[in-house]
């Protein structure tokens, strides 16, 4: 079983954004999530892990960041994290995960 950590980042996400998919025989650890937000006015997020809300209706401040979660996430084979945010276009959001083949 191989263990690889790598760092997923999605720029400028739209709305709604499916920012990461596990892959085909893989599990995945998500050890990290921030989502920034570089509009000039608040916005609002929405997450979710394989369609289940794990964030909905966040208000990010202008210039400030939000971390969806707390603690360790495992996801399994095609589970996916999509981003939703009020803007198009103005945040950006860097996960770090374990995946293990």
């Amino acid at each position: 079983m191989a263990n690889v950590f790598k760092s997923i980042t999605s720029a400028s996400i739209t709305a709604p954004a499916t920012v990461y998919t596990v892959p085909a025989l893989t599990s995945t650890v998500v050890i990290g999530f921030h989502i920034a937000n570089k509009h000039t006015t608040d916005i609002t997020i929405d997450v979710q892990v394989s369609g289940v809300y794990i964030a909905k209706g966040v208000v990010v401040p202008v210039d400030t960041s939000f971390i969806p979660m707390e603690g360790k996430l495992v996801l399994e084979t095609t589970e996916t994290i999509i981003i939703s945010p009020s803007v198009a276009a103005v945040s950006d959001a860097h996960i770090s995960i374990l995946e293990m083949t």
